[in-house]
């Protein structure tokens, strides 16, 4: 399944991979774009073992990000709950709330919807939880086809998170222009009694930008 997922990234993505049942291997010394040493690293090195450490394993993962710049995020793939770390759920969050990096889950396997009393509540919601909180999203997954477009998903999902954050940041931008040039007239206002005009406010003009015909504009 995960070779197909490699086949996917594009030339410009740095990945590194994890391997986590009870313990947890970084498969590389460090993030490469290159498709075939991340092949080389998968190969025979995914199995089923025993246990599931994934709250470890993300720590892992966020303490390795934390050394490389620019959008940063994890896609964790797993089959269950965990069972294995020696990090508790309650510490888990607290990680995931201070190391702010963007966690894809993907899930797989029949046991996603049984509840997990570690959890109290089932693998499927916790992942859905993390995934909302850190403004990523969640996946499932059934054949190696559907995980071989999941990250085109993701590369999609990222693309219409900018454009919305981007709408988002214009409309602050125009509602700041707007109060910023009332606020302009209003202090200029002030002095239509014949009384001379006061400098702040000659001063608080040119500051926001507006040209002699009051229209405003960003510098």
């Amino acid at each position: 399944m995960l070779p197909g997922f490699v086949d996917n990234l594009r030339p410009s993505v740095l990945a590194n991979l994890i391997r986590f049942d009870s313990q947890q291997e970084v498969l590389l010394p460090e993030f490469t774009s290159e498709q075939p040493k991340l092949k080389e690293a998968i190969a025979a090195k995914f199995a089923v073992g025993r246990g599931t450490a994934l709250f470890d394993a993300v720590d892992k993962g966020s303490t390795l990000l934390e050394k490389v710049s620019g959008n940063r995020a994890m896609i964790v793939m797993t089959d269950g709950s965990d069972s294995a770390s020696k990090m508790s759920y309650p510490n888990f969050w607290k990680l995931v709330e201070a190391r702010k990096v963007r966690l894809y889950t993907v899930g797989f396997g029949n046991e996603m919807d049984l509840l997990a009393d570690k959890l109290g509540t089932t693998p499927r919601r916790m992942m859905e939880h993390v995934a909302l909180a850190t403004h990523s999203k969640s996946y499932m997954s059934e054949t190696a086809e559907e995980l071989k477009n999941l990250y085109e998903a993701i590369v999609a999902f990222q693309k219409r998170e900018r454009l919305n954050w981007s709408h988002q940041l214009h409309a602050v931008i125009r509602r700041m222009t707007r109060s910023a040039a009332e606020l302009t007239h209003t202090s200029i206002r002030c002095h239509d009694d014949g009384g001379p005009a006061s400098r702040s406010g000659i001063s608080l003009r040119r500051t926001i930008g507006e040209d002699d015909d009051g229209a405003g504009r960003l510098i």
